[in-house]
């Protein structure tokens, strides 16, 4: 797991990270703005199974969720949660094997992966 830390964390290039702003849903007025990276530490703290991150295109939710895959990675004890950023875009067929084909991007053996579950 060390490995794919160190690569995850070189492959980070975000020079500039402007910390974005959220609101409950789309139909809030914009005085109900809330931090997204606090409200992204709560969520991961809580029992919570999904949080939806909704915006239009080019808003900065691909960014937002790179920079937290990073911070994810710095925090990341042995054991504990892995953090994978998967690009749904890029995938042919993003309703299967998600996690199991980013993993063999990064090199991961059937068994690794298997052990993973």
């Amino acid at each position: 797991m060390q490995t794919l830390r160190t690569r995850r964390l070189a492959d980070y290039k975000q020079a500039v990270f402007i910390p974005p702003m959220a609101k409950p849903s789309l139909q809030d007025s914009d005085d109900k703005l809330f931090s997204l990276v606090e409200a992204a530490g709560e969520f991961l703290e809580g029992d919570g199974q999904v949080m939806l991150i909704m915006g239009d295109s080019g808003a900065g939710k691909s960014t937002f969720n790179q920079y937290l895959e990073n911070v994810l990675w710095q925090d990341y004890k042995t054991g504990g949660r892995i953090p994978l950023f998967i690009n749904l875009p890029a995938i042919k067929e993003p309703e299967e094997n998600l996690v199991e084909g980013q993993l063999k991007k990064f090199d991961f053996s059937k068994s690794q992966i298997k052990e993973l579950e």
